[in-house]
């Protein structure tokens, strides 16, 4: 089993929080992953949305199975945020985790 963070990076109103309920739903759909249970994180941490822990066949399958998801509920709720893969080098992050899913407001164009 994978452990996957997700982040929110956005402080706008406009944008609602990445919703687990939704990605748990997605994550089957558009991968290879399990979802075995997911976790909300408390408002003392306002970037952090939660956890998602998956099964997958590997580190990298797990993290692209749960980012897919948030690309797709983005995608679903005319989202233009983006969202990043972060897998943390061996001891870069302190407890489980096998990488971070972070959403960013939109890059803006020339």
């Amino acid at each position: 089993m994978y452990v996957i963070h997700i982040e929110d990076h956005c402080h706008q109103p406009r944008y609602h929080r990445v919703n687990l309920d939704t990605l748990a739903e997605l994550i089957p759909q558009v991968s290879d992953c399990r979802v075995q249970h997911v976790s909300a994180s408390g408002p003392s941490h306002p970037q952090r949305v939660g956890v998602v822990f998956v099964s997958a066949s590997s580190i990298p399958a797990a993290g692209a199975g749960v980012l897919t998801a948030v690309r797709r509920a983005l995608k679903e709720a005319h989202d233009k945020r983006r969202a990043e893969l972060h897998l943390p080098e061996s001891g870069g992050r302190r407890g489980i985790c096998h990488g971070v899913i972070a959403v960013h407001p939109a890059l803006s164009g020339p």
